[in-house]
């Protein structure tokens, strides 16, 4: 294979998926063109689009379903033009997707985003009618201006610059640089009222701490590990590798992850956690973890180069940047709470276990995404376009990926989290966490050691099923999986 002439960042429709330009393994670009050489009009659209179409015709999952060149219309916008050569857009092909800018999109991979930090549902706040709505603050990112502010989980938006919060308005309130947040209260037969608290916050640069939560519960002669984890993101493998270290020093023998907020991120961060988690980690180690799919040209690409095995992935008990991985080596079986939420690599590391351990998933179905994208971009920087799309699908061991629907993974126990106020990450009458607790050790046993606990009363309200666990920055909101190496790597 030559060396591209794209730089691109691989996204797993689990996770996120990125290869840089100086990866010494890349798909196959031999036989691709220049853009704007086939004689049609030369504006700056129909250049555009010829690259848009020669990097899709070579990398795209489904290039044999695109349509001919000559049937396109060149002259398009480069985001309609995207649109328009997709295979069944929004059926079959629900997640390839382009933006104006790839500098926003590779820097929103890794976590940094102009942000005000914070992350939200949207409930009613009294009927559907009223068509008034609140948002419940579900976690706030470390160091950011909301952070910053005091604004924590659990807190209640009744409105926002003075308005309420409305079905007409919802998606766009959050969009001036700077607002002004109203806190109320929603009590426990359902009534919000409006305080006269406000928090000021303006948007600025944030990178994501995505181990926002971790804690071992000590219950029932139990000792659970319970961390909350938000997006796969490499720069913070050490950090969790090393509260990994943490739950195995502490000895614990169960552990709950909490990806309700999970909408993804680097593939290779899901892998680390699958090993991680796995059991009877020196005994699985080598094991088969995941295997890619990729097109007919690239998977013959790949493998002629570098082997069918360069597309397989294996459980490992040490990694070179990290040293050895601090899997506890006492767990048979693991809980995750999930939420339509809960998507790409997220799916990933559900997946990737299932073969290896008893595997419980706990909350509502996940976003359903078993495939994985590249980002590409222009690398001689006549545009600066980006665009994401699907290049492969993955199963696991038992050659498994039956969740790619708008169904995802059902859950083994359905609890809707919708009790309001939230309560505080790790406290076991939170409404997922205690019903994963009561899963591990029985109900009376959760309701003996909660007896005397100060639990705060909640009633359940109705969620705004279409914006689920939703930021105030919407490329935040993706659906994403990337690939750190490219196969064979």
């Amino acid at each position: 294979m030559k060396t591209s002439k794209t730089l691109f960042t691989l996204l797993f429709v689990f996770g996120l998926l990125t290869a840089c330009k100086d990866s010494n393994v890349e798909p196959d670009d031999s036989s691709k063109t220049d853009p704007g050489t086939n004689g049609n009009t030369q504006t700056e659209n129909s250049d555009i689009n010829n690259w848009i179409y020669d990097e899709m015709s070579h990398y795209y999952l489904w290039e044999d379903q695109m349509p001919a060149l000559a049937n396109t219309d060149l002259t398009a916008g480069p985001s309609d033009y995207f649109d328009s050569i997709l295979y069944q857009k929004d059926v079959v092909d629900r997640f390839s997707w382009i933006q104006e800018s790839a500098t926003e999109l590779t820097n929103s991979l890794n976590g940094i985003t102009s942000t005000f930090g914070l992350n939200f549902s949207a409930f009613y706040a009294d009927s559907q009618s009223s068509g008034k709505l609140l948002f419940a603050v579900t976690y706030v990112l470390k160091g950011s201006p909301a952070d910053q502010a005091g604004l924590k989980r659990g807190d209640i938006i009744s409105q926002i610059d003075g308005q309420n919060i409305t079905l007409d308005n919802y998606t766009s309130v959050l969009d001036p640089e700077s607002i002004t947040l109203t806190l109320g209260t929603y009590d426990k037969v359902g009534n919000l009222t409006n305080s006269n608290t406000t928090k000021t916050v303006s948007k600025a640069q944030t990178t994501a701490d995505p181990i926002q939560y971790y804690t071992v519960i000590e219950m029932g002669g139990k000792k659970i590990g319970y961390f909350v984890y938000t997006q796969f993101l490499t720069t913070y493998d050490d950090e969790l590798n090393n509260m990994f270290a943490d739950f195995k020093q502490a000895g614990i023998d169960e552990l709950v992850v909490d990806l309700r907020f999970n909408h993804g991120g680097y593939i290779s961060s899901s892998e680390l956690l699958s090993s991680l988690i796995v059991q009877n980690p020196e005994g699985n180690k080598g094991k088969l973890m995941t295997h890619q799919a990729w097109n007919t040209e690239q998977t013959k690409a790949i493998t002629d180069k570098y082997g069918t095995d360069a597309l397989n992935t294996y459980f490992v008990t040490k990694r070179d940047d990290l040293g050895s991985l601090n899997n506890p080596g006492t767990l048979s079986r693991v809980y995750f709470l999930v939420s339509n939420g809960t998507a790409s690599a997220s799916e990933l590391l559900i997946n990737n276990l299932k073969p290896y351990m008893d595997v419980y998933l706990v909350g509502t179905h996940t976003y359903g995404k078993n495939v994985g994208s590249i980002t590409i971009a222009d690398d001689q920087k006549r545009w600066d376009w980006g665009m994401q799309p699907i290049v492969l699908k993955s199963e696991n061991a038992l050659g498994q990926s039956d969740y790619g629907t708008t169904e995802g993974f059902a859950p083994d126990t359905e609890v809707n989290d919708n009790v309001l106020p939230y309560q505080d990450f790790g406290d076991p009458s939170e409404t997922l966490l205690n019903k994963a607790l009561e899963m591990i050790l029985g109900e009376d046993t959760v309701a003996a050691a909660l007896k005397n606990a100060k639990v705060k009363p909640g009633t359940e309200a109705e969620l705004l099923k279409t914006k689920v666990n939703f930021s105030d920055v919407a490329v935040r909101d993706k659906y994403e999986m990337w690939l750190s190496k490219m196969p064979g790597q």
